[in-house]
């Protein structure tokens, strides 16, 4: 499991398209506050990182941490979430 952190929300929506095409209903909140960010609604920076979970090259799990709330995840693999919980590094687009 490779954890990658996105400051960009634009970024992180490119990289999730997929994963929340195939995942929309546990993923709404997250990609709902991303298109949020991306549209000038919400603060860009680093007041709530977005994060996704790889494995194989393929997006597994997604989780954001707003100014407002703790993390949230979406559904994702048990080692993905263990993944998210003990930290990453950084991907594309971050800041």
């Amino acid at each position: 499991m490779d954890v990658q952190l996105f400051i960009d929300a634009d970024v992180f929506l490119q990289e999730a398209e997929r994963y929340l095409a195939a995942d929309p209903s546990s993923a709404s909140v997250i990609a709902v506050y991303a298109g949020r960010v991306r549209a000038g609604r919400q603060p860009r920076g680093r007041g709530a990182p977005r994060v996704a979970v790889t494995a194989g090259g393929r997006v597994v799990g997604l989780a954001v941490h707003t100014p407002f709330h703790r993390l949230f995840g979406a559904r994702m693999p048990g080692p993905a979430a263990v993944a998210v919980a003990g930290g990453g590094r950084r991907g594309r687009g971050a800041g």
